[in-house]
């Protein structure tokens, strides 16, 4: 820093300046800031180094005093240079800062506008100083923050920080004002227009590494340095005991590490027991009791869940919760499964049984239905819905309704279920009632029970000094159970039909739930006063990494392997942290915690989630690629979610016009529909591939009659118009289609009456089957009843009218089937016997005559040939084979899909089989596509495929190269798989196994004379490679040493095969996503499973390895518009850099 300050004034500016700095530090009284401002207009600081000479800045920045520049520390030679200066500025600084106020350095600012910073250089136990010189307007400094600063508070304003990050802050006025912040908070310049001089003074992060005599140089030039003592007497030797303490410290601390992992990790209380037995230092056990373990940190469980949610009740009717309560007969052992509703400003209750039966559970729909009919009519939409997200309630239909009905929907953790406490001890409330009241009463049924169970529990709890009934209903019911006022006084046993048993039998089933519940409260109380501690708050900041506790993992139960009792998982990111209200209806964070893991977004209790350790947190940074952390900015999480629940809608902001317009009801119109009948025809069909986005018809001109501006659709339906734009088929009534002739010519006078109506008659199905099929569609039953003319009857259920007017249609056929003389045709020596003679049976139907009655009408059918002797002939039953097992448990879909299937291969009959022919030069390789269908198969079985094919060594470079198929198949894997990564590690293997044998027989005719002894030697002569689809696979092989842990220990050792293929014949792994697998079409049924074999047939049997370092699925590289062979790389920023062709 020498070089530069050397011409910081000439000799002559310097002298001129020291001299009138030093008259006006020794002038009396104290000098003010007007005087400072004179001396800064007559003597102006500029730099004249040969960087500047050329140039003539507006602004300049000197700093006096301590500096820190990295490692490096010591006084500016401005300071020396200018001392009278420095004294001066000191001495007015002094005077309008507070007297305790500290400082090694002071900056003089003219005319440069600070940007949004934080200063790093100052040291962060003091704070900053500022007063503002000159005649200007604005200029005010803003600092963030909305607490006043120093008893001063300014106006409040946002600004954007360095990483797009809005900060709220105060802007503060500094023109002859002292102003002392903090120099760590975020501060900057406010334009100005004028001239302006800021003079900031601070404590400079290098007091800590000056030497005693530059902190006496500093006190000489009157700077009020922090007070020192135990470094003022000894500096140098209190710097170096201050080092080989903090060397000494961190040895004990990496021998009590060791002392802790000899001991299993056990409690660290238990090693300070210890050493305090030994007689150990009182500095080592000061070190003991500050030890911190990661790998006990990171290995611990959760503290114990809270019991309840510590918020203000809603008001009554305004937040509802609702759950599935399972409940088990004790005497038949039958399962019910009822739906409770609670009012969480009341505790009123509301149940009903949905389903019975151990593997019957109410769907979406179900509890909605009674959820509308149990509620909704009596109490009205309530404000919130809260729900855990299990079972029925996760479906869509629930979100949907609660859109509809401005309902909204608090769905909480899955691991927090003390957030809906009220409405789970309900639910175990009722069970113990019902249980007791079962084992009371052996005939109640489960109905009454809930019955009894719920009246008891809104009738004799008792909530802030009242039942829940009475908090609803405003009034507690009579004697009799009644909630209506009595005229008259009648004795309660006429009330009822049979006072001796029924009323006698139902008071003393309300007796036993009213003790039930008395015993359960007593019972609940003590469990809450036994549980009754503090626990602690937990508060979670956005992006910090953490962990969260599970008690299930994916696809695992509690109890099975793998699962154990819970675990914490992660790395995760906290994206954002929901707030909730306290006491004062103000708002405090640690409602729930929204989570960001890969592609998911997970919602957590506090309660559920530690903070990462250090080791965690480096080893998060060191598995990232490129230095990319788990993303949690909500555009990060925006472009990594995938699958529908992410919907982007900020481009369809609505003109002021239409927003106006939308909120008035009565002024939306309604949308036209209209039903397109017919076919196109044939010359305006669309070809495949040229598809056109169709919108709903003319709906300009709709806009245009209202005045209304017109808004795009994302989502619309196929367009149905001719080259000119016009319509092909325009869309018409019903009526439009009759021919004239079927019109009546005259008007008939009957339809004139606004109250005719035609009754239309038809009977229904008589059996239970019949009846449920009429009900699944009744519309469709009632078009088809009125479509059927002839409807065979039934003799047995004629009445005697009707069959003695079948004898007489009967009789009337037999003597029409006589007079034909059909039998009489045949010649005398081919007429049959009345043995041979073949059975007949009769069809009875009703026939309708042109008045409008109707006659019966019989026919006499031929029941075809019966062989009289067949249950005398010797026959035998072979046994089945699978394929015959198989079309025994046939259907007509298997038909269909059988032809299906035959009218595909015969479409393709032309196809040909292409062997490429390769240059000389040419390095070949073998590649094995493998594949597997999780549980796809009719048993429950997996099906794998396999596809091996030669090809050249730049298939692997993610060249486009021929592959000429070599051995393919699809077949039933041999062991049952528990989940599909164990299906795909088994294909692994045995497209491993037969890419062996492939390479050992090419190996054999290019350089014959095998060593049976040692295979492997002539394998690895001809390249190999498998390619999969399956991550887990993949990972596994990947690494270094393959490690039997997990769930899946069975497949880890069936891989083992694959890894020994690696070490000893250099086979290589590869991954690539779905559509790029060529053994996809191997496993998948349908005509969307033979993609990638189109594909490849089209490309001339060519194929292309695809390279994507991100590893993205299918449906996201579509999302992407990515094609499936379409080489991608990802970026830093999460984007998508495609590599063209």
């Amino acid at each position: 820093m020498e070089g530069p300050e050397v011409a910081f004034l000439s000799v002559q500016e310097q002298g001129n300046l020291e001299q009138a700095a030093k008259g006006y530090a020794q002038q009396q009284p104290q000098p003010s800031i007007k005087d400072l401002e004179k001396l800064l207009k007559e003597h102006p600081l500029t730099n004249l180094g040969k960087s500047r000479r050329k140039q003539k800045h507006s602004s300049d920045y000197h700093v006096f005093g301590t500096y820190a520049f990295g490692n490096h520390y010591g006084n500016t030679s401005r300071s020396r240079s200018l001392p009278e200066l420095c004294r001066c500025v000191n001495r007015i600084m002094k005077h309008h800062l507070p007297s305790d106020m500290k400082w090694t350095s002071f900056a003089i600012n003219s005319g440069t506008a600070m940007p949004t910073h934080r200063d790093v250089n100052n040291h962060a136990m003091y704070p900053n100083g500022s007063i503002g010189l000159g005649e200007y307007q604005g200029g005010e400094i803003w600092v963030e923050g909305l607490e006043s600063v120093g008893g001063r508070s300014g106006k409040v304003t946002n600004r954007e920080g360095p990483q797009g990050v809005e900060l709220k802050g105060q802007e503060f006025d500094v023109r002859g004002k002292a102003l002392v912040f903090s120099p760590k908070k975020w501060h900057g310049t406010c334009p100005w227009v004028g001239e302006r001089w800021v003079i900031t003074v601070f404590v400079s992060r290098g007091w800590d590494h000056l030497s005693q005599e530059e902190r006496d140089e500093l006190r000489r030039l009157d700077f009020p340095v922090p007070n020192c003592e135990t470094q003022e007497a000894y500096p140098a030797e209190a710097q170096a005991s201050i080092r080989e303490r903090r060397k000494e410290d961190e040895k004990i601390r990496k021998k009590l590490y060791l002392l802790h992992c000899a001991t299993g990790h056990s409690h660290p209380r238990h090693m300070i027991q210890a050493l305090k037995r030994r007689g150990a230092d009182e500095r080592v056990l000061k070190l003991a009791e500050e030890f911190k373990c990661d790998v006990c940190k990171e290995n611990q469980r959760p503290l114990p869940r809270n019991l309840a949610a510590l918020e203000p009740l809603p008001p009554k009717l305004y937040t509802i919760g609702a759950d599935i309560g399972h409940w088990v007969q004790p005497h038949t052992q039958m399962s019910y499964q009822f739906m409770i509703i609670v009012d969480e400003g009341s505790r009123f209750k509301a149940a009903r049984i949905l389903s019975s039966g151990s593997k019957q559970s109410p769907n979406a729909q179900t509890c909605l239905a009674y959820l509308q009919e149990g509620w909704v009519q009596y109490f009205g939409h309530p404000r919130a819905l809260r729900l855990d997200p299990a079972g029925a309630f996760r479906s869509a239909a629930v979100e949907a309704w609660c859109d509809r009905h401005a309902v909204h929907l608090d769905i909480v953790p899955g691991e927090a279920h003390w957030k809906i406490g009220t409405v789970e001890n309900a639910v175990r409330g009722v069970k113990e009632l019902m249980t007791k009241l079962s084992h009371y009463d052996t005939e109640i049924t489960a109905q009454e029970a809930l019955a009894e169970a719920v009246w008891a529990l809104n009738h004799r709890e008792i909530i802030r000094g009242y039942s829940p009934a009475q908090h609803i209903l405003g009034q507690a019911p009579d004697e009799t159970g009644r909630f209506l006022p009595s005229s008259t006084d009648v004795h309660p046993n006429l009330l009822v039909e049979n006072p001796t048993q029924e009323f006698e039998r139902a008071a003393q089933r309300r007796a036993e739930a009213e003790k039930a519940l008395a015993e359960w409260s007593a019972k609940q109380r003590i469990m809450r006063a036994q549980h009754s501690k503090h626990r602690p708050c937990y508060l979670f900041e956005p992006g910090e990494l953490v962990y969260y506790w599970r008690t299930q993992d994916a696809n695992k139960g509690r109890r099975q392997p793998g699962g154990k009792h819970g675990r914490f998982l992660g790395p995760a990111r906290v994206l954002a942290t929901e707030s909730r209200k306290d006491a004062n209806d103000q708002p405090r964070p640690g409602g729930s915690v929204w989570l960001v893991k890969g592609r998911s977004l997970l919602k957590c209790a506090p309660e559920q989630l530690r903070r990462a350790t250090d080791r965690e947190e480096l080893m998060e940074a060191l598995s990232s690629k490129s230095g990319e952390a788990t993303p949690w900015t909500f555009k990060a999480v925006a472009s990594e979610i995938g699958g529908n629940r992410y919907e982007d809608i900020s481009t369809e902001v609505p003109p002021v016009a239409e927003w106006n317009r939308a909120q008035r009801i009565e002024e939306e119109a309604p949308p036209v529909r209209h039903r397109v009948r017919g076919k196109r025809p044939a010359s305006q069909r669309q070809e495949p591939g040229n598809m056109e986005v169709e919108e709903e018809p003319r709906p300009e001109e709709e806009a245009e009659d209202d005045g209304r501006p017109l808004r795009e659709r994302s989502r619309s339906r196929l367009r149905n118009q001719g080259p000119a734009g016009s319509t092909v088929e325009q869309p018409t009534a019903w009526w439009s289609g009759v021919p004239e002739t079927k019109w009546p010519e005259q008007q008939t006078s009957f339809w004139n009456d606004k109250a005719a109506a035609v009754e239309v008659e038809f009977s229904f199905p008589q059996s239970q089957r019949g009846r449920d099929r009429a009900f699944q569609d009744l519309g469709a039953y009632f078009v088809g009843s009125m479509r059927r003319r002839a409807v065979e009857l039934s003799e047995r259920r004629m009445t005697a009218e009707e069959r003695e007017a079948f004898q007489g249609a009967k009789a009337i056929e037999v003597k029409n089937f006589v007079a034909s003389k059909a039998f009489e045709i045949l010649p005398d020596h081919l007429k049959p016997d009345k043995a041979q003679a073949i059975g007949m049976r009769w069809i009875l139907t009703w026939k309708l005559r042109e008045d409008g009655s109707r006659k019966p009408k019989a026919r006499a059918v031929l029941l075809g040939y019966q062989d009289g002797g067949y249950e005398h002939r010797a026959t035998t039953s072979p046994v089945m084979t699978r394929t015959t097992r198989q079309v025994s448990r046939s259907t007509v879909e298997t038909i269909v899909k059988a032809n299906m299937l035959l009218a595909a291969a015969k479409g393709k009959k032309d196809h040909v089989m292409r062997i490429h022919s390769f240059q000389p030069d040419d390095t070949l390789t073998m590649v094995a596509w493998v594949d597997a269908a999780q549980g796809n198969r009719a048993d429950g079985g997996s099906t794998q495929g396999i596809f091996l094919g030669v090809t050249t060594t730049k298939l692997l470079q993610g060249k486009i190269e021929g592959v000429s198929p070599l051995a393919w198949t699809s077949q039933k894997i041999d062991r049952a798989c528990r989940s599909p990564g164990a299906s795909e590690a088994q294909a692994a293997v045995n497209g491993e196994d037969a890419l062996y044998a492939a390479r050992f027989q090419w190996s054999e005719l290019l350089y014959g004379n095998p060593n049976l002894h040692h295979p492997d030697d002539l394998v690895k002569l001809t390249g190999g490679c498998v390619v999969t689809d399956s991550r887990n696979v993949y990972d596994k092989l990947e690494t270094e040493v393959l490690v039997i842990k997990g769930a899946e220990k069975r497949t880890s050792i069936e891989l083992l095969a694959i890894k020994e293929s690696q070490q000893n014949t250099q086979v290589c792994m590869r991954w690539v996503h779905s559509e790029a697998q060529l053994a996809n079409s191997l496993t998948k049924a349908g005509s969307g499973g033979a993609r990638e074999y189109e594909l490849y047939y089209r490309m001339g049997h060519q194929w292309r390895l695809v390279e994507d370092e991100s590893m993205m699925s299918a449906k996201r590289r579509k999302d992407l518009g990515l094609q499936p062979l379409q080489h991608a790389k990802a970026s830093r920023d999460f984007n998508v850099v495609v590599e063209e062709e």
